[in-house]
């Protein structure tokens, strides 16, 4: 027990003792100490989280933690329910603390989910799925057998484990109605914050389709030529987009854009940088946000010549710093991915305090400010040198650069909506139908919203996005 918490003991004691008739008082106390116990148990997932990444051997040491947290986050919940005479302005808190999610399954349910959840991240880590060699294959490689195999040889080691998924998501069932919802789909509202939020993204999606079909189109055709595959589909092969879910088509830029010099420059300037100099480009960007620095912990611990490739961050509330793990490669994509995680360490070096609580919901707030991150890169790159100083302003010959930088936006941005909205609308359809195939009911979606397909569209490669496997929505 720390300091802080010693205080707010103190305190409580004073409260019941001095004035008992001050029970308001009694309850804000209560919940700072609910939230100084689950800092406490956030820095501790942290920490294991961080050991496995580094050691995958220490992987039953996380997953007890996980466990723990449950434990603990479901005690909270049945004391809080006790609670009367909240405090408006801890409302909030309260309601985080009380309806936490799917930590409130039944113990052995819960367990099932963290056990399998761990299951496919071993899995992942072990056949380095975000190493090196795997995602930069994806982001590089220009041969479509190639790729093809590099993806496939991924997705099939998932394939034993598909059959264990479903009675995961049925999981979803169970988790609402101790959140005091009546649905999955109320459910996953109430957890993004987001009232009626998928008759929202249905109405949006209607309004974004007809660009994505059109951006979908451009790219299906230069792909088409780069390749020379004859045009008989309407789908692009998911492993021809430069990425594991075909979400940031960003990596195949020299394929898609019609005057690919200005991509050839920015690629060519980022091989003499490294992930710390790009992080103190983005740092700067956050200090014109006024959002701060990214803090002096942060250079200290962040580790930027990793094996794995996938960006992770992981912070510290007791000793309120974040810090990075990656591996040292430098591409467009990668420029874009730490512009966002910059944005995402200011905005969590703003309040320590209340991380481990906000944690428990999914901001579609803080999603949108992160996402500034990319655009603010592809801005900058002119002032950062990666460019000439003119490529967005001047006029002639340099418009087809603007248009370029537009286009660079477009294929970072608007291949994730789709993804998002099928990944939750299918397991929300296979709820509410339980006897369908779910890959079958996975592949036809992704065709029908991506306009993306496999190899054989009997892959289970959602398995290896780590919402799905943990059952959290994608709902923005």
């Amino acid at each position: 027990m720390n300091i802080h918490q010693l205080c707010l003991l103190l305190m409580i004691c004073i409260c019941y003792g001095f004035d008992e008739q001050n029970e308001e008082e009694s309850v804000v106390v209560e919940l700072e100490l609910a939230d100084y116990d689950l800092m406490d148990a956030y820095d501790e997932i942290a920490q294991t989280s961080k050991d496995f990444l580094l050691n995958p051997m220490s992987q039953n040491t996380k997953i007890q933690v996980e466990k723990r947290r449950g434990k603990l986050l479901k005690l909270q919940s049945s004391t809080n329910r006790e609670m009367k005479n909240i405090p408006l302005d801890s409302m909030r808190n309260w309601t985080l603390l009380t309806r936490s999610g799917d930590f409130l399954l039944p113990e052995a349910d819960f367990n099932t989910l963290i056990d399998f959840a761990n299951s496919i991240q071993n899995l992942s880590i072990s056949a380095g799925v975000h190493k090196e060699g795997y995602i930069q294959g994806l982001k590089s490689r220009r041969n479509v057998a190639a790729l093809s195999n590099l993806w496939s040889g991924h997705q099939n080691m998932y394939s034993s484990h598909s059959s264990a998924y479903l009675p995961v998501v049925s999981l979803l069932h169970k988790a609402y109605p101790p959140n005091d919802e009546g649905s999955v789909e109320s459910y996953w509202e109430m957890l993004c914050e987001y009232k009626d939020g998928y008759r929202h993204a249905a109405r949006l999606w209607k309004e974004v389709e007809p660009l994505y079909n059109m951006l979908h189109e451009f790219v299906r055709i230069r792909i088409q030529k780069y390749y020379k595959i004859a045009d008989n589909y309407t789908s692009i092969p998911v492993y021809l987009l430069g990425s594991n879910f075909g979400t940031d088509w960003s990596a195949i830029a020299n394929i898609i854009l019609p005057h690919p010099q200005l991509y050839k420059e920015i690629e060519e300037a980022l091989k003499g940088q490294s992930v710390e100099q790009i992080f103190r480009l983005a740092e700067t960007s956050t200090r014109e946000l006024r959002l701060g620095s990214l803090g002096k912990q942060f250079w200290k611990k962040s580790i930027f010549n990793h094996s794995n490739c996938e960006l992770h961050l992981f912070s510290n509330c007791a000793e309120k710093y974040t810090e990075a793990v990656t591996c040292a490669k430098v591409d467009l994509s990668s420029y874009m991915d730490i512009h966002d995680a910059a944005i995402n360490i200011a905005l969590r070096n703003q309040d320590y305090s209340s991380l481990a609580r906000r944690d428990l919901r999914f901001s579609a707030v803080d999603e949108a400010l992160q996402g500034l991150g990319s655009m603010i890169a592809l801005d900058n790159l002119p002032a950062n040198g990666f460019v000439p100083k003119d490529a967005w302003t001047s006029f002639g010959d340099e418009t087809e650069r603007k248009n370029a930088a537009l286009l660079l936006t477009a294929i970072r941005t608007l291949p994730k909506l789709p993804y998002y909205l099928l990944s939750d609308v299918t397991r929300l359809h296979h709820l509410d139908n339980q006897q369908d195939n779910f890959i079958q009911g996975w592949w036809s979606n992704r065709k029908k919203w991506q306009g993306v397909q496999g190899n054989s569209n009997t892959e289970a490669d959602f398995l290896g996005d780590h919402f799905i496997s943990l059952n959290k929505p994608y709902l923005r």
